[in-house]
């Protein structure tokens, strides 16, 4: 299965181009530091309407457990609001490649499951999310 992640560093997609091009699935950037991609809903509603499956990711900054937590606390409040508590059908993927993360010396392991513990955790069950 072909796919590819965007964000708003591309603005001008040639949708067509992508659908002819065997694309099958995006993983739109949902957003980082608490404020949601300028681009999000635009990239969404345009890869959907072309029938293509989609996924999220959060491009993260934390470096501590309760950052992750807050991040995934953002999250949800996110699909709630724009995907009305949907989750996309190529989930959530939460983007730890900052170099401050590594720099900090975290255990990225534990903020991943952190993460993951806190989207099972506020959706009240766990098959809500999918990783």
């Amino acid at each position: 299965m072909k796919g590819i992640d965007i964000s708003a560093w591309q603005e001008n997609i040639n949708w067509q181009a992508v659908a002819n091009a065997g694309i099958e699935f995006v993983v739109v950037k949902l957003g980082e530091n608490g404020r949601v991609d300028p681009m999000f809903i635009q990239h969404i509603n345009d890869a959907v309407s072309k029938g293509l499956k989609i996924g999220v990711y959060l491009y993260s900054h934390a470096t501590t457990v309760d950052e992750a937590i807050a991040e995934a606390n953002f999250v949800d409040e996110q699909i709630q609001t724009y995907l009305d508590g949907k989750c996309p059908e190529m989930g959530i993927w939460f983007d730890v490649e900052d170099p401050g993360i590594e720099a900090a010396g975290v255990d990225i392991t534990a903020l991943c499951s952190e993460f993951i513990n806190q989207l099972q955790a506020a959706a009240g069950v766990t098959s809500y999310y999918r990783y």
